[in-house]
């Protein structure tokens, strides 16, 4: 994960936060130089499906989230998010 400051995005994820309260993680490959949208040549097209998720990238995500949840517990409490 590059540290790099970013755009702010407005996601269709948003509703499932805001209106269904189901607390969400939203990761989004970032394609800077794709024509077709920064969000790869696939996003919202019928190519795409699960054949262009990286799965090292998904495992990096997943580890990382591990470690944040394992060290934001703070006195055996999580945080509130």
């Amino acid at each position: 994960f590059p540290k790099s400051d970013g755009g702010m995005i407005t996601d269709d994820h948003i509703p499932v936060n805001e209106k269904a309260k189901i607390p969400t993680v939203d990761v989004i490959a970032y394609y800077p130089d794709c024509q077709q949208s920064s969000f790869g040549p696939t996003w919202h097209t019928v190519s795409d499906d699960m054949a262009h998720l990286d799965k090292n990238v998904l495992k990096a995500v997943g580890q990382t989230m591990i470690q944040v949840l394992y060290t934001e517990v703070i006195g055996g409490h999580p945080i509130r998010i």
